[in-house]
């Protein structure tokens, strides 16, 4: 598995190849990075801890960045030429829900194009740790969240904003890889999953294809695929990882 490493200011980017070729290193902006997505010629990826996002070539050049208005800036995606955003704040309650918002935003300036209202509840009603990532597959959003034991996933249309609760996949972030929708697995209630494996979806619910897991050796949060690599956010260690041969 081919692998690179990035980390803020005193951390440089390597790869390790199979010729043992290395890269020149290249700076990285984001101090606490967790969503990341490709929109066909860029990366973008979150930091949950400045509500930053930051457009990134293939070579984890930081082309732009810019602050969002909302903070607990979570997992991204790019949908129909745009992009959407989790926030893991909540902006309210009503009748024993909190309420979220999913935005889409202007990819040159971070401004709010639309949103959706998202509600959830908890018995611990708190405004963080609840939302984690969003992905874009056959025309749906997906958004996963803090469900326990329970279900822990939306699909979401994004024209009539209808949503539905899938059971019973646990995932984190999500990505289409040969039009299958993958995702980071969330192995417990405390923290992000360490593997990868494609989600089906059906009419009435979802399922985790467990016999194409993959294996991570550290902690994930988001996933993003360039049509040739898959690019994991290590979120223990604050790195984006490339993933050469994920099958």
């Amino acid at each position: 598995m081919r692998t690179f490493f990035i980390c803020f200011i005193v951390m440089f980017l390597f790869i390790s190849c199979k010729d043992e070729d290395n890269l020149p290193p290249n700076p990285y902006d984001p101090v606490s990075p967790w969503g990341i997505t490709y929109d066909g010629e860029n990366l973008w990826v979150t930091d949950d801890s400045l509500s930053m996002i930051y457009k990134l070539d293939l070579e984890l050049n930081v082309e732009d960045s810019f602050a969002l208005s909302k903070g607990y800036i979570r997992g991204i995606t790019s949908h129909d030429d745009g992009l959407w955003i989790v926030s893991d704040s909540a902006v309210g309650d009503s009748m024993g829900y909190l309420i979220f918002y999913i935005y889409e935003i202007n990819g040159s300036n971070g401004a709010i194009i639309d949103s959706i209202r998202i509600k959830l509840t908890f018995t611990n009603p708190i405004d963080y740790n609840c939302l984690w990532g969003i992905g874009s597959f056959n025309s749906n959003l997906y958004v996963s969240y803090n469900g326990g034991y329970g279900p822990c996933m939306f699909e979401i249309n994004p024209q009539s904003g209808e949503i539905k609760t899938l059971c019973c996949p646990h995932p984190c972030g999500f990505t289409v890889i040969s039009d299958t929708l993958w995702s980071v697995r969330m192995n417990s209630m405390e923290g992000p999953g360490n593997s990868l494996l494609p989600i089906s979806i059906y009419a009435n619910g979802a399922s985790e294809i467990t016999s194409l897991r993959y294996e991570l050796g550290f902690y994930a949060t988001d996933l993003a695929f360039d049509g040739e690599d898959v690019w994991v956010v290590d979120r223990d260690s604050s790195l984006i990882r490339k993933i050469t041969d994920l099958r």
